[in-house]
Parts: C-alpha cells; sequence; structure tokens
C-alpha cells in the first residue's frame, strides 16, 4: 500500500504508475487540468528553449569559447565539429541533438570536438570533401 501525495488516500500499488508517488487518477486529472491550459505549450517551449541556450553554452565553455580556426567568439555562428568522424553516424546525429547528452560527452571526450564558426566549419569539410551538402561538378558535366 502507498499513500498518494497529492490527495492522501492510501492505495495499492495497483493505482500508481510505476515509480511514481501519484496515483493514475490524480496524474490523470492534473495532466487534464495542464493539457486545457493554452499556454502550458508556450511555456514548456520556452522552458525548452532555455534549457537547450543553457546547455549550448556550457558546450561551447567546455570546448573554449571562439572558433579553433579564425578565433570568433560570436556564439550565434559557432558550431560543435566532430573530429575524425564523417558524419553519418545516426546515434551520433543523435546525442548531438540532445544537447544535455551532448555537454556529457564533450566533457568525457574534449579531443573528439572542436568549436568552429559556421563559415569555418563548411571550408573544413569542403576542403576534406566530408559534407554531402556541398555540390561538386562532375569531369565531362557542363555545370
Amino acid at each position: 500500500m502507498k499513500t498518494c501525495i497529492q490527495c492522501g488516500k492510501e492505495k495499492s500499488e495497483d493505482f500508481y504508475y510505476k515509480h511514481r508517488r501519484v496515483c493514475k487518477q490524480c496524474k490523470k486529472e492534473a495532466d487534464a487540468i495542464r493539457r486545457a491550459d493554452p499556454l502550458t505549450k508556450i511555456r514548456i517551449s520556452e522552458m525548452g528553449k532555455r534549457l537547450r541556450y543553457k546547455y549550448r553554452q556550457e558546450i561551447f565553455a567546455a570546448l573554449g569559447g571562439v572558433c579553433n580556426r579564425c578565433h570568433d567568439d560570436d556564439h550565434r555562428i559557432l558550431e560543435v565539429h566532430h573530429v575524425g568522424h564523417n558524419g553519418n553516424d545516426p546515434e551520433e546525429a543523435r546525442i548531438s541533438r540532445q544537447s544535455k547528452r551532448m555537454l556529457a560527452r564533450v566533457i568525457k571526450y574534449p579531443k573528439e570536438y572542436e568549436l568552429l564558426c559556421c563559415r569555418c566549419h563548411t571550408i573544413h569539410h569542403y576542403e576534406t570533401g566530408t559534407d554531402n551538402r556541398i555540390i561538386t561538378p562532375k569531369a565531362n558535366s557542363p555545370y
């Protein structure tokens, strides 16, 4: 038996979601109230943006805060470059989109990443031929 921290009633384990201290009924009621508020989605979205910005700044700080090539420190154009990766690893791409996990990887393996501005990052991939977004003309092409 567990006591719900929301309603204070004592109920069996079947009335609770796994590892929760609020019963299923109270959780459903709270979720319905939250969904009915039109500002909830906006608040959650803003909160996510603030968290991503915070983690992004921490990642940049861990990598030195400036572009490794041109030493530009404008946070709006800085990007994390995966040293030695060809960019085709789906697991790496998934982690890159999750700021908190990316920060943990940058702290754990700092030599695998470098900070580049968007210009230097594009130039690097153009020079190494590892960017599939850049279209290079073929040998016998009229273009």
